[in-house]
This record gives structure tokens, C-alpha cells and sequence, in this order.
């Protein structure tokens, strides 16, 4: 990983300077449908820079990391739009690390600093954590809208359990029914949701949802969100007895 290690030691400003559409090691992935053209590749670029200089970029001072998750949700129905590539392409590690380390290093670095200066650091290199590849996932899975509508710690809590988040139909009825069922109370919604990820993981040990029908699956995420609010319910309806 000589490019991460070259990156660990230069400024947002001068990992931009590495920034091309081509790379000598670069080569296409064996399933891969189409090649982008160098043009292609300068629009993808220009349009992140484009999202990127929305919140700041290339500076990073002062910005909440609530923002953040804003700018990710963006770049991942950006991605979804303009990168044409099948969930089988996206599954290959060196696609996210030539559009990271190659195409876009000035936004990795921007986005998530090589503090330890890891030469294997998972928010730039493929991996699953990359930044370019969690946010096109996310909106791949969840659809641009939905995408919107959640935040990171809710979208983690979906997304990071393969169960679910390899799961669109049931990634997907899981954020249409916490959005619907969480605006009912003032509850933490992440909370929440944490809860009914847990009581669903509990269904997986006896239940494969992979082979339910959407309206059992959607009975099925109901039930979880019923037992998981429950308790805060009963909070409430006490705090209410007590005053």
C-alpha cells in the first residue's frame, strides 16, 4: 500500500496532487459489465469534489460529524446515480481502492485522516469501511430516498450486520417501519432501533428471513419494533403515573 503510506505524510491539498484517472497498476475487474472511459472517471471526480466543497472541503475544521453523515448520505446517492456498476463489482476491493487512492485521495484524506497513519486503513483502501464503498452500499441497498431519512448511528446499526444489510427488501422495510413507528414517541431513535436490531437477531436464530414473503417480513420487523419500544411505553406511562 505504497499510496496510503505516501498519503499518510501530505496535507488534503497535496493528496489532491496525486488525484488521476489512471493508474499503470490499475486493471478491470473480471465482472466488470462496462470500463469507464477517462472522461467518465473526470465527471465522477468532479462531481465529489462538487459534494465535497458543500461541507467544507478541503477544509474540515469545526465540521460535526452529524454533517459528515450528510455529506456521506449525498456522496452515496451521488454514486448510486453516476457510478454504473453491479453489486457484484462493487464486491471487489480494488474497485473502491482505485477510485479512493487513484481517483480521489484528497477527499478520503478529507473525509476520514489517517491519524495513526495506517498503511492498511480501512476508510481508504476497499475495504468494506471505505468511504466510497459504505456510501454507495448504504444507498444501493436502502434506495436514495430511505437513504436520506435515517442518520449514521441508525444506518450502522442496519448496515453493519450483514443479515440485514445484504439484505434490500429487508434493509428497506426495516427503515420504512422505524421511521414510521419512532416518529410516534420522543424516544433516541437510534436507541431504539438498536433494540429492534437485537430483538431481530434473536427471530434470525430460528427464523430464516431470507425466504419470507414481504408481508411476513414486514409482520415480522412489526412485532420486533412492538416488543422493542415496549419498555420505553412503560417509562413513560410511569413517569406519567408518578406525576
Amino acid at each position: 500500500m505504497s499510496i496510503v503510506s505516501d498519503m499518510c505524510d501530505l496535507t488534503v491539498e497535496q493528496c489532491g496532487g496525486l488525484a488521476s484517472t489512471h493508474n499503470q497498476m490499475a486493471y478491470p475487474p473480471p465482472v466488470a459489465a462496462k470500463i469507464p472511459t477517462t472522461a467518465q472517471l473526470q465527471n465522477l471526480r468532479n462531481g465529489i469534489i462538487d459534494i465535497a466543497s458543500g461541507y467544507g472541503f478541503p477544509v474540515r475544521k469545526s465540521i460535526k460529524s452529524s454533517t459528515m453523515s450528510d455529506f456521506d448520505v449525498e456522496l452515496g446517492n451521488f454514486l448510486l446515480a453516476e457510478l454504473y456498476i453491479t453489486p457484484a463489482e462493487a464486491g471487489v476491493e480494488e474497485v473502491w481502492s482505485f477510485l479512493s487512492l487513484v481517483l480521489v485521495p484528497d477527499v478520503v484524506a478529507w473525509r476520514f485522516p489517517n491519524k495513526s497513519k495506517n498503511p492498511e486503513f480501512e476508510r481508504w483502501i476497499g475495504r468494506p469501511r471505505n468511504v466510497l464503498r459504505k456510501a454507495w452500499w448504504r444507498a444501493y441497498v436502502l434506495g436514495p430516498a430511505l437513504n436520506t431519512k435515517i442518520g449514521e448511528d441508525e444506518g450502522v446499526n442496519i448496515m453493519e450486520r450483514p443479515t440485514f444489510g445484504m439484505n434490500p427488501l429487508l434493509a428497506r422495510i426495516i427503515v420504512e417501519i422505524h421511521i414510521s413507528k419512532s416518529n410516534e414517541f420522543e424516544f433516541a431513535k437510534s436507541e431504539v432501533l438498536r433494540r429492534v436490531m437485537v430483538q431481530l437477531g434473536k427471530f434470525v436464530s430460528f427464523v430464516d428471513l431470507d425466504c419470507l414473503p414481504e408481508e411476513q417480513l414486514r409482520t415480522l420487523v412489526e412485532e420486533a419494533y412492538d416488543i422493542a419500544l415496549q419498555p420505553f411505553i412503560d417509562e413513560l406511562e410511569s413517569e406519567r403515573v408518578s406525576v
